[in-house]
């Protein structure tokens, strides 16, 4: 069996077997198919993890004794990364200490194997029934503020990320700005489309908490952006992408045209684009500055200078940091140099710069403030001019952060794009 199992849709509910004798696995998988339940089966705790099975499992069977990590060991590493997801535990070696572990730390049952079909399909039972009791799948109870930061491990790089909205639908992924957190996003944008889609907030590799590097490129920005896509088994998407982050979801749109099916830029600009090949004067006045405040450089890298976008401002600042348990740590020092040489090599001049904008091919929403500063709103014209199913709006008296300012504006008319029929 292969280590992705044999899950009859991306959507359905699936029991996950983790055992390394080949074996058991076999076993375990022909009884719960004949039982009529989806199924995936893994040689050890490390393939379970690295797959994109974690969101959709609904029940976990695993020995407690692997080669690698332990059942145990994945225990306690599903818990930390916010999966709570019901396990069934079998084991050969039925010591009292281990089953009051794994019972401490919430498993539904400790079975010693061999085990009886009678047993496990009663563990199974109550396992499902914890699911829909307990609402463990159920993304809509979660906000901005609440939805528990989970990690997900793809080319080597563990991915930190957020879901919350209605499932069901495609989700809306978004792509973050220059030094940017999950926490950086604007609750009222968020909140506001997880009334009615399904939300991907994550950090990019390297960035704040997920592992690796920050690559130097756009380009390696957007491998990464999609091999974190695809661990999470997602096939289809809507996109968003602000600043740094539209760069990334432009690249990502022309090397995965099947991957995303409609897509918002935000406050960004082309390859070679109007003041791109360095920080803009006002983005390096802005950056440079000191701030009693830190979160104060958003006053002026994200709003305008009139006192009513300064206003729209601090009402930000106080919703950007509602959030106050499981806020994502600043990022590093190796972070803004990595992205500014990125920036600057999107932003070098080159003959014919703006033809790769004719690839792509999926209907695009380009949003910007009638005076962005950091990435002047010019290039938000050359956008929607050079993207052959493009269409721009420029909202008044603002300047990068324009969504941030007009946040309910921004989510109606962004909701209306995304539900349009036809692709």
């Amino acid at each position: 069996m292969t280590s992705k199992g044999e899950a009859a849709t991306s959507l359905a509910p699936l029991i996950s077997c983790i055992d390394d004798d080949l074996e058991v696995r076999d076993a375990l998988a022909g009884l719960l198919k004949a039982l009529g339940f989806s199924t995936a089966t893994f040689s050890s705790a490390e393939s379970f993890l690295a797959t994109g099975d974690l969101e959709r499992t609904c029940c976990l069977i695993t020995d407690v004794m692997l080669s690698g990590i332990s059942g145990l060991e994945l225990q306690a590493r599903l818990t930390e990364s916010g999966y709570r997801i019901p396990m069934i535990m079998i084991t050969a070696f039925p010591e009292e200490r281990f089953r009051a572990q794994a019972m401490g730390a919430g498993a539904v049952c400790f079975l010693n194997k061999p085990v009886t079909r009678r047993d496990l399909v009663s563990c199974i039972q109550s396992a499902l029934h914890t699911t829909l009791q307990e609402g463990y799948r159920d993304m809509t109870s979660n906000t901005h503020q609440t939805a528990p930061t989970k990690f997900v491990e793809a080319d080597g790089i563990r991915f930190a990320y957020r879901r919350f909205g209605k499932s069901g639908g495609l989700p809306f992924v978004f792509n973050m700005h220059f030094t940017g957190t999950m926490d950086h996003w604007d609750p009222a944008v968020t909140d506001g489309f997880a009334k009615d889609r399904e939300v991907i907030l994550f950090n990019n590799a390297g960035v704040s908490s997920s592992s690796g590097e920050v690559p130097t490129s756009v380009e390696e920005m957007a491998v990464n952006a999609v091999a974190f896509i695809k661990a999470l088994s997602l096939s289809r998407v809507d996109m968003l992408g602000f600043s740094l982050g539209g760069l990334i979801a432009q690249e990502i749109a022309i090397t995965e045209p099947e991957l995303v099916r409609r897509l918002v830029l935000v406050g960004t600009g082309p390859r070679g684009g109007e003041g791109m090949a360095t920080l803009t004067p006002e983005a390096q006045a802005v950056f440079g500055a000191r701030y009693e405040n830190p979160d104060h450089v958003w006053l002026g890298a994200f709003f305008g200078p009139s006192k009513r976008s300064q206003a729209a401002g601090h009402e930000y600042l106080k919703r950007f940091r509602l959030r106050t348990v499981g806020r994502d740590p600043e990022v590093n020092e190796k972070v803004a140099p990595a992205q500014l040489e990125a920036l600057n090599r999107w932003g070098a001049p080159r003959e014919n710069p703006y033809e790769y904008l004719k690839q792509i091919s999926q209907p695009t929403l380009v949003v910007n403030g009638s005076n962005d500063v950091l990435v002047y709103s010019v290039n938000s014209f050359i956008l929607q001019q050079n993207i052959p199913y493009a269409q721009l709006i420029l909202y008044p008296d603002s300047n990068h952060g324009s969504q941030y300012q007009y946040p309910k504006r921004f989510v109606q008319h962004v909701s209306l794009f995304l539900s349009e029929s036809g692709e």
